[in-house]
This record gives structure tokens, sequence and C-alpha cells, in this order.
């Protein structure tokens, strides 16, 4: 399952180590890659979709370290349709660990968050 998720946030070159880790650490995780890098869609975005809590958190805190100050990362949460009872798990969690870690965030829509990194 080859799922199309983390789109620059910064310069290609910069962003193949932590690509390469994280490549490394799913592969044997799950049935398919669950990273990999587009430059040609939706450059600054995080996709979350098909990811459980644990794994988005990690992957928008990695995201997030290596974002430039003042930039803005779009982070898709999706709304939850997929999701047992239709119930959002990642969006709330997401919310959660922005608003506790002192982020600001505006919803754009009702599966889309827009960060401001620090």
């Amino acid at each position: 399952m080859l799922q199309s998720v983390l789109t620059h946030t910064c310069s290609l070159e910069l962003l193949r180590p932590l690509i390469s880790c994280v490549v490394l650490l799913f592969l044997g995780y799950h049935f398919g890659a669950l990273f990999s890098i587009s430059t040609r869609q939706r450059p600054n975005t995080l996709d979350l979709h098909g990811f459980y809590v644990n794994e988005a958190l990690k992957a928008l805190q990695q995201v997030l370290q290596m974002a430039a100050k003042g930039s803005h990362l779009v982070v898709v949460t999706g709304r939850g349709i997929h999701s047992v009872n239709n119930t959002a798990r990642v969006k709330p969690a997401v919310i959660s660990y922005l608003r506790q870690h002192g982020y600001r965030f505006q919803e754009l829509n009702a599966g889309t968050l827009k960060v401001l990194c620090r």
C-alpha cells in the first residue's frame, strides 16, 4: 500500500535522510510504504490518511521539527469517514498535540488544518 504522505517542507536534499529513516522503520511495520516524497503535489503538506493515531503524531512531530520557522504546514487528517463508527480519531489527536505544544493553527475544512511552524 504505497501512499503519498509527505510533500517537502524544505529542499528535497535536506529531507532525504528523514525519509530514508521513516521508510525503513515503517516498511517492516506495514505491508507497504507509508511515506513517499512528491515534489509536484501539494507542497508543505503532510497527508495523514490511513495512519493510526500514534503513527500520525510521530510523523507530525518529525515534520514540525524540520519545518522552517514561520512557514505553514498543511496537515490533512481526513474527516474520519473510514474510521469505526465514522468517528475521527486522528484529527482530534492532532489538534490536541498542536494545542499542548503551543502551535497556532486554523481549520481549513473538516479534514485539513494549516499550522504555523515555529
